[in-house]
């Protein structure tokens, strides 16, 4: 590595015990080696040298930070929408970076404050805002939302977006940004394969009971080998005329 790794540990000379002299950070060095040579007071001197290796763990020490809209010092960036925009329309898209790795780097997204309530709705996991229904006229023509973009750290760190939306008229549909997920209507299809998973193993389970206790019924009612004997031991016998 680059890095001296003597600027990071120190080491007691008398106990071998290794202590960190500075601050680690994941983002610089994820790992390094340190070679740590013991030596005796003989004579001759004699020594060993042993190597190392220093992994270092990510911590959640980076807020997420905001790309898009961009949010500079008196300057917001404007997204318009069409009025007629249908339901599940696509208007903007937040977008963050954390520097953190792994899932401390997971981010989530969620509009905490609105114009007006219930308009807009924010992806949890990709920070798209779509309209959750159609345009009214007692809806004002600018729309401001504050998104929470928050870490999965364990001691999560976040930022905040503010979109600003126009409501531009005139402004054509474009289907490529009409896609909604209706969860009710999920919930309803699953509820629908349920009850029909349910029914179809319902009914091989009767099919199953059924065929056996028609198998055991047939058994119980055949003659056994010894009873079909005597039946045959029977016929054979000449009947006796007197």
């Amino acid at each position: 590595m680059n890095l001296d790794a003597s600027s990071f540990l120190t080491v007691n000379s008398d106990t071998g015990e290794l202590f960190t002299s500075r601050h680690f950070d994941y983002e610089q060095s994820v790992h390094f080696q340190i070679r740590v040579t013991a030596l005796d007071r003989g004579e001759p001197q004699l020594s060993t040298t042993c190597t190392i290796n220093v992994f270092v763990r990510d911590q959640n020490d980076n807020a997420p930070v905001i790309l898009y809209p961009v949010q500079t010092s008196g300057f917001i960036a404007e997204d318009m929408v069409p009025v007629e925009a249908p339901r599940g329309y696509l208007v903007t898209k937040v977008v963050a970076v954390d520097a953190d790795s792994g899932h401390n780097a997971w981010l989530s997204y969620r509009i905490i404050k609105a114009t007006r309530p219930g308009l807009f709705m924010a992806d949890l996991h990709t920070g798209e805002i779509r309209t959750l229904r159609t345009f009214m006229e007692d809806d004002e023509p600018k729309q401001t939302l504050s998104v929470l973009v928050t870490d999965n750290g364990h001691e999560a760190l976040s930022a905040t977006a503010t979109v600003s939306i126009t409501l531009g008229d005139g402004l054509p549909v474009l289907k490529a940004h009409f896609e909604f997920v209706d969860e009710s209507q999920n919930s309803d299809d699953l509820t629908l394969y349920l009850i029909i998973a349910l029914s179809v193993v319902s009914l091989m389970l009767i099919i199953l009971i059924s065929g056996v206790i028609y198998f055991k019924l047939c058994r119980h009612h055949r003659p056994s080998l010894q009873q079909r004997n005597d039946i045959c031991k029977s016929r054979r016998q000449p009947t006796l005329l007197y």
